[in-house]
């Protein structure tokens, strides 16, 4: 098992960080929508878990944001 203490401090600042919140990383991380809920309520992983979860933190890039096209003014 791994330290759930430390790893719940790095996800929390993570999810800070990347403005996310706790189901979406977890879904995004490992599939698992009450990932870090669990975490919060004391739960523990894996170590591979772990080593997952942080090497997703760590190759982790937010996607682009769709880019809109700009609205012209009508011409009268």
């Amino acid at each position: 098992m791994s330290d759930p203490t430390q790893l719940l401090a790095e996800i929390e600042a993570f999810i800070i960080q990347h403005e996310m919140n706790a189901t979406q990383f977890g879904v995004l991380a490992k599939n698992d929508s009450a990932l870090v809920f669990r975490l919060r309520e004391g739960g523990d992983v894996y170590t591979k878990t772990a080593t997952e979860l942080r090497r997703f933190m760590e190759n982790y890039r937010r996607p682009l944001e769709r880019a809109r096209p700009e609205r012209r003014a009508a011409h009268a």
